[in-house]
C-alpha cells in the first residue's frame, strides 16, 4: 500500500493516542486532587464540565479520524475503479488483435501486443491509479501512431512517382516492412514468389502484390487509430503501383546481398523479368512501343502474387512465349528501328528461344 493510502491508519491511531493521553492526565490530575466521592454539588459540577470537555476533544478527534477514513476509502474505490477500466480497455484492445487477425486469413500474428498497447497508449491507469511505476522506455515510445502516420504519409507520397531508379524502390520496400514492424505485424502466411526476406524472415511484402502490402496496413492501422480516438487514415487510395512494382521487379531481378533477397522458386520467372524489361526499352523510330502485346501480357503475369503462381505452370509460360515470338518476329522484319533498338530485339528472340529450351526440358514441345 502506499504512504498516501496509509494516511488515515496513521491519523486514526494519533488520534487514539491524543485522547488516551489526555484523558490520562486530566483523570489523574483530578483523582490526585479530588481522590473521594464528593457530596459537594459544585464539585459534581466542575467534574461534569470537565468530563464533557473531554467527550467534545475526544468526538471532535474521532470524526477528523472517520473523515480521514471516509477520503481514503474514496481515493482505494477510485484507484480500484481506474484499474477495472484498464483491464477491461486492454482486453478490448487484445480482442481487436485476434479479430484483425481472423480477418486477414490468420496470415498475421502480433508479435507483441503489451509492446504495441503500451506504444499507443503509455499513461493509461495502471500507472495513473498508483499501481505501478512508469515503465523505462525508448525516448519515442508512446507517440507510435505519429511515427507510423508519418512513414505512411511519405510512402503515400512515394507511390505517386512515375519514375524509379533501383535504390528508391528498394528503400519503399524497406520501409514497408519497418512500418510492419511498429505496428507488430509478423507475416505468418505461406511463401511465395515475390516475398521479400529481409534478415532471413519472410516480411509478407510482395513485389508482385504491394498494394496487398499496403491495404494490411491500412486495415491494420486504421483499426488503432479508432482505438486511439482518432479519424480513419486517408492515404494509398489512388496511387499508381505498376510503376511501384516495375521498379521492384527491376531492383530485385539481380544480386541484392544477403540482408534482404526476394523468393523465386519458379523456374522461369526471372527469365521473364527479364524479357520484361528488355521488351520495355524497345522504341520505333517514332517512340513508340515496339512489342506493346507482349508488354502488357507480361505485366498481366506478374500483376499480382496471385498471377505469379501461375508461372510456375510450363503451359501457361509456353503460351506467353509463343505470342511474344510471333509478335518479336514480325517487328523484326516490319518495324522501323535504328540499329540500338534492332539489337534490342534480336536479343529479345535469343531470351525467348533460352526460354523454350528451358520449357523443352520440361515437357513442353517447342513447335507446338
Amino acid at each position: 500500500m502506499s504512504t498516501k493510502g496509509k494516511g488515515w491508519w496513521i491519523v486514526l491511531v494519533a488520534g487514539f493516542l491524543i485522547v488516551s493521553a489526555f484523558g490520562w492526565v486530566i483523570f489523574s490530575k483530578y483523582n490526585e486532587y479530588l481522590p473521594y466521592i464528593s457530596h459537594d454539588h459544585a464539585a459534581w459540577g466542575s467534574f461534569g464540565s470537565l468530563l464533557s470537555a473531554f467527550i467534545t476533544l475526544a468526538g471532535f478527534i474521532i470524526t477528523i479520524a472517520t473523515l480521514v477514513f471516509l477520503n481514503s476509502q474514496n481515493d482505494w474505490q477510485k484507484k480500484t475503479q481506474g484499474f477495472d477500466w484498464y483491464i477491461k480497455h486492454r482486453q478490448l484492445f487484445m480482442e481487436r488483435l485476434k479479430e484483425l487477425q481472423a480477418t486477414l486469413g490468420e496470415q498475421v500474428r502480433f508479435r507483441n501486443p503489451e509492446k504495441l498497447y503500451e506504444g499507443i497508449f503509455p499513461d493509461h491507469y495502471l500507472e495513473m491509479a498508483g499501481f505501478a511505476h512508469r515503465p523505462r522506455r525508448y525516448e519515442q515510445a508512446g507517440r507510435l501512431l505519429d511515427r507510423v502516420d508519418e512513414k505512411l504519409n511519405a510512402l503515400d507520397v512515394a507511390t505517386q512517382k512515375t519514375e524509379w531508379n533501383r535504390k528508391d524502390a528498394v528503400r519503399f520496400a524497406v520501409d514497408l516492412i519497418d512500418v510492419s514492424w511498429d505496428l507488430q505485424a509478423e507475416w505468418v502466411g505461406g511463401e511465395s514468389d515475390g516475398d521479400i526476406i529481409w534478415n532471413g524472415r519472410n516480411s509478407g511484402v510482395n513485389i508482385y502484390s504491394i498494394d496487398e502490402t499496403t491495404a494490411r496496413l491500412h486495415l491494420i492501422y486504421d483499426s488503432m487509430l479508432r482505438f486511439g480516438g482518432r479519424p480513419e487514415y486517408e492515404g494509398f487510395k489512388q496511387s499508381p503501383l505498376r510503376f511501384l512494382r516495375e521498379a521492384l521487379v527491376d531492383a530485385f531481378n539481380r544480386e541484392t546481398g544477403e540482408l534482404i533477397s526476394v523468393v523465386k522458386n519458379s523456374p522461369f520467372l526471372s527469365s521473364l523479368e527479364n524479357l520484361l524489361m528488355a521488351v520495355r526499352g524497345i522504341k520505333d523510330i517514332n517512340g513508340r512501343q515496339v512489342l506493346p502485346r507482349t508488354y502488357n501480357r507480361l505485366l498481366i503475369a506478374i500483376r499480382s502474387r496471385e498471377a505469379v503462381k501461375l508461372l510456375s505452370d510450363a503451359e501457361v509460360v509456353s503460351t506467353i512465349c509463343d505470342e511474344s515470338s510471333i509478335e518479336a518476329s514480325t517487328a523484326l522484319e516490319h518495324a522501323q528501328l535504328d540499329e540500338e533498338n534492332r539489337d534490342k530485339l534480336t536479343s529479345c528472340l535469343f531470351e525467348l528461344d533460352a526460354l523454350h529450351i528451358a520449357l523443352a526440358y520440361n515437357g513442353i514441345p517447342m513447335d507446338r
